[in-house]
């Protein structure tokens, strides 16, 4: 208010005065650090270290004015832009001094800040008194450049903007100023501006915020360095996000009494963790998520809570328009809009998506109540299902090669892609009662999981496949299906469950009088005995399911068998017939176009000549499955042919070749975790450095074999141990 003292005489308006004294109202403040206060920052170093150089470098031409940090709510945006605001104003480069505004762009559409009441707060936190800003927006905006047209460098922070239209009136007219701006979607939209998109902390930065957290509130907290384990647990549980992090250290601090161990025991159950993470309020995870969900629209919306409904943690974008029941091309922008919203993130590959660990629980949990929650399930497995069936022989449910995979090199390439949704979804096709969708998933996933030694997970899927089967009373899938454990038991030296196994779908199938199943259970248990060295047993089983074959007119089984009688002559020196079996089992796999059985074939031949002394042919049979195994993408195949053929080198007396053929192929299995195809082929590299005349390097590559061995169960390694003991001793 104004109040004026004068001394003379007034006459109406004129005043005549001696002395007179003028009050003039305070000029009104002017908001030089408008910053909130901060106590931890940890990390980002890298994002810090560019935001501050730009921001060092106001007033220069090349600088840019605007920065856009995006990302997930509670990423630490916010954070990051007041640390590099904090920074800028102690070290003097903004004299103009920083100011702020929240624009609340995610809060319900009644309490978001328009760009009209931003520019009335920032007017009057430059200085404007408010009978001075003009009402409409156009207007506040020209009154705003001219302002900071006439001010020394000034930072300006809009903060948690959800459009480009909130901020682009805030802009400068002049370029000496800078903008930064939060946002949890991807402003491209504003011109000029830089881009910088925040990803979650590593799992050291977040261990430093909680540690942080906890020694401020208390210094003699000593819970985090007596249990480091826990505290990692809960630093993983919380999946990188900062407000996640922070929340978790609020509840450990308000509750001095609770261990680490006790609260990661609840973030570890899925449907307990967002509670777990909700201290109240506006500090939840569920309540930040719950703005960014609300701010999409009912397609966006919808697409959100189905794609949660995958069964893996990465979709591909044809099974995202499975879920919702459309085409491809239908879902491209809404998935873009998605991605703009941090929402749903970009996958290891072009048109692969994934979802944070703690979005996709929050999805998930709205997608419990979706109506079309079942509906999108079926369509889902449908189209794996579909998928996986297309690179296969499915014509008829009875046909020996069911499963088959029609083209090598494609079907591998796929799978190997889709492998952890597909394993995934036999788990849930199992939970959502979908028993059919379990065993014909089960059973054309197998040859992938046996070529590439995926062994847990062909376990774990035809255990389940066991349970449909018997829910279904499908005696003759059973028999299959238990062929399939018994074949993934020997593969890894478990031969005594192997036979088991088969006995039981023996068993089966005799009981049901399924002649098929019968001679399968037949040929494996013939090729069990085989690998137990046990060829007259081989021959015994297989000749039975030989007989048949033939008479069901098998010829895909046939191979199988004449393969596994070729080897079984090979074993006990019978090497003419050993060639005959081989040659007829080729002649089939050409007639049926088996390229991968073909290279099966040559380099089982090879071994024949090598044990023949032909070691010439031996040498150009295993390259020729070499070539093959390349050619289909067995990169496991093609290993154990290369430790096949250093064996051929070893026995030929070539131990250069030998010796690198064999360390190659233990590089292989060690990188893939195969421990037994790896003591496997130390014992033969130790041979080989023996035969050279290098018995330590034997003697030491030997142990590492036993060592191997005797980590794994089952009879086979337990008899290899024994053989490498042998040597060991022969050789001391």
């Amino acid at each position: 208010m104004t109040h004026n003292d004068f001394s003379g005489a007034s006459y109406g308006t004129v005043v005549q005065g001696q002395d007179i004294t003028l009050s003039l109202p305070a000029a009104p403040p002017v908001a030089m650090a408008g910053l909130p206060a901060q106590s931890v920052f940890v990390g980002r170093e890298r994002e810090l270290g560019l935001l501050t150089d730009a921001l060092r470098q106001a007033g220069s031409d090349q600088a840019v004015v605007v920065w856009s940090l995006g990302g997930l709510g509670g990423i630490g945006k916010t954070a990051l832009a007041v640390r590099a605001a904090q920074h800028a104003l102690r070290e003097g480069w903004f004299p103009g001094g920083v100011v702020m505004v929240n624009l609340r762009g995610y809060d319900p559409p009644g309490e978001r800040i328009s760009a009209s009441s931003a520019l009335a707060s920032l007017l009057g936190a430059l200085g404007v008194v408010g009978q001075h800003i003009p009402a409409g927006l156009e207007d506040r905006a020209r009154l705003w450049r001219s302002v900071l047209a006439e001010r020394e460098k000034t930072l300006i922070v809009a903060d948690n903007a959800s459009s480009a239209d909130q901020v682009r009136s805030l802009l400068p007219g002049t370029a000496e100023h800078r903008v930064v701006i939060t946002s949890r979607h991807r402003l491209a939209d504003l011109g000029g501006a830089r881009l910088l998109d925040l990803d979650v902390l590593s799992p050291a930065e977040a261990m430093l915020v909680l540690a942080d957290e906890l020694s401020a509130s208390d210094p003699e907290d000593r819970r985090l360095r007596d249990d480091p384990v826990s505290a990692r647990a809960v630093v993983r549980l919380c999946a990188g996000l900062p407000l996640a992090v922070r929340i978790a250290a609020a509840f450990l601090v308000a509750d001095p009494g609770r261990s680490l161990a006790e609260y990661a025991e609840g973030l570890a159950e899925d449907h307990k963790r967002l509670v777990e993470l909700d201290y109240g309020g506006s500090f939840a995870v569920r309540a930040t998520f719950d703005t960014s969900y609300r701010h999409l629209d009912a397609s966006q919306a919808r697409l959100f809570r189905l794609i949660a409904l995958n069964p893996g943690p990465e979709i591909g974008i044809a099974a995202v328009a499975a879920a919702v029941g459309t085409d491809v091309s239908e879902v491209g922008r809404p998935v873009r809009e998605l991605l703009r919203a941090h929402l749903l993130q970009p996958g290891s590959a072009p048109g692969r998506y994934r979802m944070h660990d703690l979005v996709h629980l929050y999805a998930a949990g709205e997608a419990a109540c979706d109506e079309e929650r079942d509906a999108a399930i079926t369509r889902l497995l449908a189209h794996y299902r579909g998928s996986l069936a297309s690179y296969c022989r499915t014509q008829d449910a009875d046909d020996e090669m069911y499963g088959y995979f029609l083209n090598w090199g494609q079907a591998l390439t796929w799978v190997d892609t889709e492998r952890v949704n597909l394993v995934a979804g036999i788990g849930l096709a199992f939970t959502t009662g979908h028993f059919a969708d379990v065993l014909e998933m089960t059973l054309l996933m197998f040859q992938y999981l046996e070529v590439r030694h995926h062994w847990d997970d062909l376990h774990s899927t035809h255990a389940l496949a066991v349970e449909a089967a018997r829910h279904l009373d499908d005696k003759a899938r059973m028999s299959f299906i238990l062929t399939n454990i018994g074949t993934a038991h020997r593969r890894v030296g478990r031969f005594d469950q192997a036979v088991s196994r088969y006995q039981d779908a023996l068993a089966i199938s005799r009981a049901g009088g399924d002649r098929l199943g019968e001679a399968r259970a037949l040929n494996f248990i013939g090729q069990v005995h085989r690998d137990m060295d046990m060829p007259a047993e081989t021959i015994d089983s297989v000749q039975q399911a030989l007989v048949i074959f033939r008479a069901l007119g098998s010829r895909f089984l046939e191979s199988s068998a004449l393969h596994n009688l070729g080897v079984a002559h090979r074993l006990l020196g019978r090497h003419d017939e050993a060639i005959a079996y081989h040659l007829a089992d080729m002649a089939i796999c050409h007639d049926l176009e088996m390229r991968f059985e073909e290279g099966r074939v040559l380099d089982h031949l090879g071994l024949v000549y090598r044990d023949m002394g032909r070691f010439a042919e031996a040498v150009d049979h295993h390259r020729q499955n070499l070539v093959i195994s390349r050619e289909v993408g067995d990169e496991t195949g093609e290993f154990r042919t290369l430790a096949r053929l250093g064996v051929t080198y070893r026995e030929w007396g070539r131990w250069d070749e030998a010796v690198a053929c064999l360390r190659e192929a233990v590089r292989y299995f060690d990188r893939i975790g195969d421990r037994y195809l790896q003591a496997g082929a130390l014992v033969d590299l130790g041979l080989a450095h023996l035969r050279s005349g290098d018995e330590d390097e034997a003697r030491r590559v030997w142990e590492d074999a036993l060592e191997g061995y005797e980590a794994l169960p089952g009879v086979g390694p337990e008899t290899a141990a024994e053989r490498v003991r042998a040597l060991l001793d022969a050789n001391a």
